[in-house]
């Protein structure tokens, strides 16, 4: 499972714009990317489900009428590019399923839903096994359950 780096429809136009660090940034714009579909949170629209990573970017037009600081602005428009003090390990380990097959329901549960809400995706068969991936694992709440 990865996260979700896609969100969306897919773009219709693209242009490039420099970012506050020099580089140039992919600006994409989403032919329909209308406010009003993505406001109500009792809309049956398919919009209403956007994944979770991204979503700001589909509410810019507030964010450029509520602020000023072009760096609010760009984080929302292009996302955060996080530096980095080293390069990640390129491996990729296996996370063994617990015995316990209560908790083993629980993850897959827990996983099933986050796949719901799109906020992780499987990954795609021809990249299985690389890239850097987290351990997902259950903890006990402090009030009982898991």
């Amino acid at each position: 499972v990865r996260h979700n780096t896609e969100v969306g429809p897919r773009p219709q136009d693209q242009n490039h714009r420099t970012d506050p660090g020099g580089g140039v940034r992919e600006e994409v714009f989403f032919e329909d990317q209308h406010l009003g579909d993505f406001a109500n949170p009792n809309s049956t629209s398919p919009k209403s489900s956007l994944p979770i990573g991204g979503r700001l970017r589909f509410f810019i037009d507030i964010w450029e009428t509520s602020t000023s600081d072009m760096w609010v602005r760009d984080t929302i428009r292009f996302g955060l590019k996080l530096e980095l003090s080293s390069i990640p390990p390129n491996f990729f380990r296996t996370c063994p399923k617990s015995k316990d097959p209560i908790k083993r329901d629980l993850m897959k549960a827990a996983i099933d839903h986050v796949l719901d809400i799109r906020a992780i995706q499987p990954v795609p068969k021809d990249q299985e096994g690389q890239g850097f991936y987290s351990y997902f694992f259950v903890v006990p709440k402090s009030l009982g359950g898991w």
